[in-house]
């Protein structure tokens, strides 16, 4: 599952993925409300609402054609949620993006939607999670000292060693200070320990300590690492997780 809110790129890292697993040898479809880009080798489908062709009719039908790849553009609902889940049993692969703040969020939208635990932990291998920040310009970029409240925010302790970089603007990136976006990435895998939460029907939150204990790198902590490398700013990170 790729989860995330409007606008964070998860239609674009499911496209990428897409074109990764797209050889010659499978069979690799795709079922969306909107197609935003034609990808060469992939059979993509949408709702015809003229032919009375709605989304859940399209899914089914997909999935009839038997696809070795499967994405699926928005898991709105329960009936496409449990086609998804249970399309992924097996040999199939099955990509869905879903609106949701992380990968607990997400495992908790499809037990919402009326799905079994049992189904969730079987069927989904794993979310991930992303988010956009805007990218600092190598050109003008700055670096300084953050204070200690900042750093404590990012649960940072001081460290000369550790370098931070400031936006500043110049002709390259037209005075804005940067250039470009950059993804933050979450995954997170449904260990032994994380199913154990689901099928208890924890909270949220609990899921989410679960798959840290597990060792799963949470949002935050991948921005402070592309910020500790120069590649955005602490107030991106901070912004977006």
């Amino acid at each position: 599952l790729m989860a995330g809110p409007p606008g964070s790129g998860r239609t674009t890292t499911c496209y990428s993925a897409l074109t990764y697993l797209n050889t010659p040898e499978k069979a690799v479809y795709s079922f969306e409300p909107e197609i935003r880009y034609q990808i060469e080798g992939v059979l993509q489908g949408k709702p015809e609402p003229r032919y009375e062709y709605g989304y859940l009719d399209g899914v089914r039908a997909t999935l009839d054609l038997e696809p070795d790849v499967f994405y699926i553009g928005d898991l709105n609902g329960e009936d496409v949620a449990r086609l998804a889940v249970g399309a992924a049993f097996g040999k199939r692969i099955v990509l869905g993006r879903l609106n949701a703040k992380n990968g607990a969020t997400a495992l908790m939208s499809l037990l919402d939607m009326g799905l079994a635990p049992f189904l969730v932990t079987s069927g989904v291998v794993g979310v991930v999670s992303q988010r956009l920040v805007r990218r600092l310009c190598e050109a003008c970029r700055q670096p300084y000292v953050p204070s200690e409240t900042v750093l404590t925010e990012l649960s940072l302790n001081p460290n000369p060693e550790l370098k931070f970089y400031s936006a500043t603007g110049c002709d390259e990136c037209e005075q804005s200070g940067f250039k470009g976006k950059i993804g933050l990435f979450e995954v997170l895998v449904l260990s032994e320990t994380v199913q154990e939460k689901v099928l208890a029907r924890a909270s949220a939150a609990e899921i989410q300590e679960a798959a840290v204990e597990s060792g799963m790198m949470t949002l935050r902590l991948d921005g402070v690492s592309k910020v500790t490398r120069g590649l955005t700013t602490i107030e991106e990170v901070l912004a977006a997780t």
